[in-house]
């Protein structure tokens, strides 16, 4: 999520004036039937209604822009790479998702090792390059893949 302070002070101030306006407005319909308040009094008031309660709601779609979401479960990993003001486009990689707890892999074992492998036997997965140590977890594999399939679910350290 970028920086939403201000959008939703301001989100709340229209929520609230929204309010505010809707209570005035139900009080003039009274008054007019009474002779209290003129036509365009209760119309001004139910104008007002309108405008505020619109107003919030740009107010809530402007904040909707200032947060990002992820078609996957996690957390949203570092933002460094994206400053206030950049712009962004599809596409981009601006973030990484962290803390999945649950990693899907498909390993392609070469079949002279293939009898090596285990279920429940610990599994370390490695970046290419620079060889950097992701995983180290038991993996439990499917039964069901072939000699020269082996998927395994790697829970997150």
């Amino acid at each position: 999520m970028l920086d939403n302070t201000q959008l939703s002070a301001q989100l709340d101030t229209s929520r609230s004036q929204a309010r505010y306006d809707r209570v005035n407005a139900k009080r003039y319909p009274f008054l007019y039937e009474q002779g209290a308040a003129s036509a365009k009094r209760r119309d001004a008031y139910e104008t007002k209604v309108i405008q505020s309660r619109d107003q919030a709601v740009a107010d809530k779609s402007n904040l909707n822009y200032k947060f990002i979401r992820s078609p996957i479960d996690g957390v949203v990993g570092d933002l460094d790479a994206v400053k206030i003001g950049d712009y962004v486009n599809t596409g981009d990689i601006i973030t990484d998702i962290e803390d999945i707890p649950t990693i899907w892999t498909l390993m392609e074992i070469h079949a002279a090792r293939g009898s090596q492998i285990k279920v429940g036997q610990p599994v370390q997965l490695a970046s290419h390059p620079p060889h950097k140590s992701l995983v180290k977890a038991q993996s439990p594999l499917y039964r069901h893949a072939t000699p020269f399939q082996k998927p395994a679910t790697l829970p997150t350290p």
